[in-house]
């Protein structure tokens, strides 16, 4: 089997930071769409990993061979970093599942440009500067400025010499049923990752598996009972209905009704929570009042008797917008939250 050493042509005591310069120069010379051969493409990229598994030796091994088609892949996410893009979805997209075509700009090896050799280095893509210190000369190795340390240079009137351009691309990402914020999909060996980011919904709330209705209604319709239409987030209309009195608290829920649970084909709970409007009324008679007391069952509408006197105080309605976000959920729900 030929040595790795010998196929890069460095020293056992190359360090990763110069094996790494030397690898980048080698696959770009014989990468295969300069020209180049994939069998020689190949021997440099295994002798890299080979020399390179060496300074992470530590790190468990893998029995993955490399075909072709992942060496490439493999190149392109060396050279690029990991780019990162958030994809907005919908929850009925969520729900029903969907395949999402993407066009995104991604950075490619331009196949348009040629290099030469850097005539400052003559193509070392290094310098040996000796220098005197306390009267001992020694030599520091410096890369060279004009080549990057590289040792070749690109020209070229599409990429400006740097090797790369870029390119529409399009991908097909296939969102699973009941996809969770934060959710990732990679492409290209992992260097393309889209990161599912969910919509506010203007009627729905998803909280785990399950989805949350605030249905408002009035206190007639409590007292009386009632019926509504609403369209799911499946497609379909539903018609709920009551014939019993809604007491402000209670919550009411639909199992198999909410949202789709990931890899299964099972449906989580929708809850419903109605917010009972209490209607404003003025200039009522005391026949209307004593009416309303039957009806309702009350038989004083003041409130406990004191032996004592006391001040007369008028209710107000507090402006939410005023109060401080942890004082408000203490007093409407009795909880920081």
């Amino acid at each position: 089997m030929e040595c790795p050493y010998s196929i890069l042509n460095v020293p056992k005591t190359i360090s990763k930071d110069e094996l790494k310069k030397v690898y980048r120069k080698l696959i770009f010379i014989h990468h295969p769409d300069k020209g180049g051969q994939k069998d020689v493409f190949t021997k440099i990229h295994t002798a890299y990993d080979q020399i390179n598994n060496l300074f992470i030796s530590s790190k468990p091994k893998s029995n993955f061979k490399s075909t072709t088609i992942d060496i490439f892949k493999s190149y392109f996410a060396e050279k690029a970093k990991r780019q990162f893009h958030d994809l907005y979805v919908s929850l009925e997209e969520i729900y029903l599942g969907k395949t999402i075509i993407i066009k995104i700009n991604q950075e490619v090896v331009c196949s348009k440009c040629n290099s030469y050799k850097c005539k400052t280095c003559n193509g070392n893509g290094k310098f040996n500067i000796p220098i005197q210190l306390l009267g001992i000369t020694k030599t520091i190795i410096k890369d060279c400025e004009s080549c990057n340390g590289y040792g070749f240079i690109y020209q070229c009137d599409i990429c400006n010499g740097s090797g790369y351009t870029y390119c529409n691309k399009i991908y097909k990402l296939k969102l699973k049923k009941g996809a969770t914020e934060n959710d990732q999909y990679g492409f290209e060996n992992n260097s393309l990752i889209f990161n599912i980011k969910i919509k506010n919904h203007g009627r729905f709330i998803r909280y785990n598996n399950d989805i949350i209705l605030h249905k408002t209604i009035s206190l007639y319709d409590a007292l009386m009972g009632f019926n509504f239409r609403c369209k799911h987030l499946n497609g379909n209309v539903y018609t709920f209905r009551s014939s019993k009195t809604i007491n402000y608290d209670s919550i009411y829920s639909i199992d198999d009704l909410g949202m789709s649970i990931k890899n299964n084909n099972k449906f989580g709970i929708f809850y419903i929570k109605f917010d009972i409007i209490m209607p404003e009324i003025s200039n009522i008679t005391d026949e209307e009042q004593k009416l309303l007391q039957s009806i309702f069952n009350v038989d004083n509408c003041t409130s406990t008797n004191y032996k004592c006197d006391s001040t007369s105080i008028d209710l107000n309605v507090t402006k939410e917008s005023n109060l401080d976000e942890k004082l408000l959920n203490l007093i409407r729900f009795n909880t920081f939250l």
